[in-house]
């Protein structure tokens, strides 16, 4: 008789890939910080225009890169697929942050235009 030789013990790393990298809580919470340093930004007094520009600008590409997060979590997509008002108000906010964005665009441009 053959002797069988037993099959080494193989262990795999195994990845769940049905939980999203940050759950709801903390994702907005950090959005909720990075929209109260906005806020504070345009209540404080600031040095120069420029630096609080720039601290404004890094807020707002932190903010974006956070709500592009909570719009991937898988429940956020099920639940503006389920409600088209919601997704409505959504696109409406969108369109008006990307004016925002234009106008400040425009004022950076004609102040380096003007130094």
């Amino acid at each position: 008789m053959a002797a069988l030789s037993p099959k080494p013990n193989r262990r795999y790393n195994v990845r769940s890939v049905s939980f999203p990298a940050k759950s709801y809580p903390t994702v907005l919470g950090i959005i909720e910080e990075e929209l109260k340093k906005l806020q504070s930004l345009e209540a404080s007094p600031s040095s120069s225009k420029a630096d609080a520009i720039c601290s404004a600008l890094s807020s707002i590409l932190k903010l974006c890169v956070h709500i592009e997060v909570l719009l991937s979590l898988p429940l956020t997509q099920q639940n503006l697929s389920q409600n088209e008002r919601c997704l409505s108000e959504f696109v409406d906010i969108s369109l008006r942050f990307l004016d925002v964005c234009s106008h400040t665009r425009d004022a950076i441009v004609s102040m380096k235009e003007t130094a």
